[in-house]
């Protein structure tokens, strides 16, 4: 008999786990979903995690993310992307599930026996972030898979706010670190590159997520990018590839120049008069020269 329970991460964090005899739901507090749960009886192993559609925070109109079906992923600052589905996973019908390195967090039905077989959630990761890399990694190096279910959509509200106190202390540099240092292996050097504030936060006590990792007999971080996120490099280099070329970008029509706004992380695009030795108009123009200017959490 299906019936619903309330599963207590942290004392901040509340998630609702729709449980049937054999599977879990796992949902954020916010939404309600039913994740069908086919997938999961043709392989006991296979995390199902359905499309996360786009409720407006202030007038909940509904749309799906842009380009809809993607595969999840991320960057080495370990922010989370969606990058396109490969031609080699692409499907004659777009509604058939396809393999997903990375879940987006909070959104997945998995069998309930083999969740606590992979050790449920570190409980050592604070409040929230993290969590979904650390079981998305966890579920591919450890002997199952996962997908994304396009014919399951669930409505999402963004909040513009976070609507509670997140308590001192609480750090989620200290979540990434200590899911880099259980499962990423040699990878986690590229994360400490690009955030060397990383390299000296303690991750508290790992002993047992490595431990688990060793019983379970879970496969390398390098065979999970080789074999798993095989086409995240080529959107996210872990190696930036060298600069094709540094200097202004000059409208020659005008004679403006491309310019930030202090060269803050993130910011708008706007032409401002060129300035001979100005920080924000000097660019490194690798991304514009292999394929294009890399949108959202990066300054162009």
């Amino acid at each position: 008999m299906r019936h619903l329970v309330q599963h207590q991460i942290t004392p901040l964090s509340l998630r609702s786990v729709r449980v049937s005899p054999e599977a879990i739901t796992e949902q954020g507090s916010d939404v309600c979903c039913r994740v069908e749960e086919d997938r999961i009886a043709r392989n006991r192993k296979t995390i199902v995690c359905p499309m996360i559609d786009v409720i407006d925070h202030d007038h909940f109109g509904y749309e799906t993310q842009a380009g809809d079906a993607m595969r999840g992923a991320f960057d080495w600052e370990m922010y989370y992307k969606r990058i396109p589905i490969p031609p080699e996973l692409q499907k004659l019908d777009p509604s058939d599930p396809f393999e997903s390195p990375v879940m987006a967090g909070g959104l997945f039905a998995v069998d309930r026996k083999w969740f606590w077989e992979l050790g449920g959630y570190d409980a050592g990761l604070e409040i929230w972030g993290g969590e979904q890399y650390e079981i998305s990694f966890k579920v591919w190096m450890c002997g199952g898979r996962m997908e994304d279910i396009p014919c399951s959509r669930v409505g999402h509200i963004y909040r513009k706010y976070v609507p509670y106190k997140v308590p001192t202390g609480v750090s989620l540099a200290r979540n990434l670190k200590r899911v880099a240092e259980v499962w990423m292996d040699e990878y986690a050097e590229y994360i400490y590159q690009r955030r060397p504030e990383y390299r000296h936060l303690s991750a508290g006590d790992v002993a047992a997520q490595k431990e688990l990792r060793n019983n379970l007999n879970c496969k390398s971080f390098k065979w999970f990018m080789n074999e798993v996120a095989w086409d995240l490099p080529k959107f996210y280099p872990p190696v930036e590839p060298p600069a094709a070329a540094w200097g202004e970008i000059r409208n020659v029509g005008t004679g403006l120049c491309v310019d930030t706004k202090h060269g803050a992380l993130g910011s708008p695009l706007r032409l401002e008069n060129c300035v001979k030795d100005r920080g924000e108009t000097a660019w490194n123009n690798v991304q514009v020269v292999l394929k294009e200017v890399i949108e959202e959490d990066h300054a162009y």
